[in-house]
């Protein structure tokens, strides 16, 4: 298997592990910080100044959802030898960009797949979560992976953009989280969801992920895939004043980008298919393809992730370079049984995976 993705071990209180991050992934940080700058302004007009004038209205949302989270940041942005300002822009990204209300035709979106299987389904019994993240090619040059040792709550194995205190992981207790974007018009008060992702991953059990989701307000339309290690899985569609639980179906539970449960989709106006045109095929083949197999492994998981019908708007994104490309960054398969994270820095179809264990 591959070995070469950026991996660091990470301990002390939050801000002892935000300097490590910031310090030992310097380089990865300020990548993240290029790509960004550079992508606020080409897409949608955005100079980081003013965005890091915008991201300071989100502090307060924070503090109140975890001062640990922004003494994390502060942490990185000391150990990087950067602004605390570009640290928290990076960290809210996405609510910064809906608070600015500025947005052209080439404004980027996330997209990802996610595949669900609980432990009726598998082959050896376990929970796993599959994931292909979408987004700008150039982000792979800011992957990083991280095990972290926290005081009072659960460690946790997390992929993430270098900066980024909050994103894709499995904790000791086998609490498990991907997401996928979504889009609708919202309000732009609450917390961000890379805040919310760390809230997940601070949880010990399915119930206190729900929490971590439900029990704030959410600046930003988000789906979280959960999955538990005692074999219970499901997913939250959450919108700014509302929510949905969705839940497996024959084991299985697929989602992409676009808004799936009935009622919210009656209450909200979904509007994905200004961004991205291929949420509802990525839907319809994963759900399609996954249920084929009796029973399902990493091989089957990640021959779905791997497929092309319909290309270019399919599950495995390649970029195009004549164009301004979004594509598959990073596919991952979570073993939250085990508590694994098998990652592959490359398109699906034809990159090497790297494991690690919490």
């Amino acid at each position: 298997m591959k070995t070469d993705i950026f991996y660091a071990e990470l301990s002390g209180s939050p801000y002892e592990i935000g300097y490590g991050h910031g310090s030992q992934a310097k380089e990865f940080v300020l990548r993240s910080l290029r790509n960004y700058r550079e992508m606020f302004l080409t897409h949608s007009g955005v100079r980081w100044e003013d965005a890091k004038k915008a991201a300071l209205h989100y502090i307060p949302y924070i503090k109140n959802y975890d001062a640990d989270i922004l003494e994390e940041m502060r942490g990185v942005a000391d150990g990087a030898g950067v602004n605390y300002e570009d640290i928290l822009t990076l960290n809210a990204r996405s609510e910064v960009l809906m608070t600015m209300k500025v947005g052209t035709e080439r404004e980027l979106h996330d997209g990802c797949t996610n595949i669900l299987v609980t432990p009726e389904r598998t082959e050896n019994g376990h929970t796993y979560l599959a994931h292909n993240w979408d987004w700008k090619v150039n982000q792979r040059e800011s992957i990083v992976i991280f095990k972290i040792h926290q005081e009072n709550k659960p460690d946790i194995l997390m992929i993430t953009e270098g900066g980024i205190i909050g994103k894709f992981g499995v904790n000791e207790c086998g609490i498990g989280v991907a997401m996928n974007a979504l889009c609708t018009p919202s309000d732009t008060n609450g917390v961000p969801l890379h805040s919310v992702l760390r809230g997940i991953l601070n949880s010990r059990t399915l119930g206190d992920a729900i929490y971590a989701i439900g029990g704030a307000p959410n600046a930003c339309p988000a789906n979280y895939m959960m999955a538990s290690a005692c074999g219970e899985a499901l997913a939250c569609e959450r919108m700014p004043d509302d929510y949905a639980i969705l839940y497996p179906k024959d084991h299985i539970l697929v989602h992409a980008n676009h808004i799936t449960d009935v009622k919210l989709r009656l209450k909200y106006e979904d509007t994905i298919l200004g961004l991205t045109r291929s949420t509802y095929v990525r839907h319809l083949r994963a759900d399609k393809l996954i249920r084929q197999y009796d029973k399902i492994g990493v091989k089957e998981l990640r021959t779905v992730l791997s497929d092309h019908v319909d290309f270019p708007n399919c599950i495995c994104g390649h970029p195009d370079p004549d164009s301004d490309p979004i594509c598959t960054v990073f596919n991952m398969v979570l073993d939250v049984t085990e508590k694994s994270l098998e990652v592959c820095l490359e398109n699906t179809c034809c990159g090497e995976y790297s494991k690690f264990t919490l």
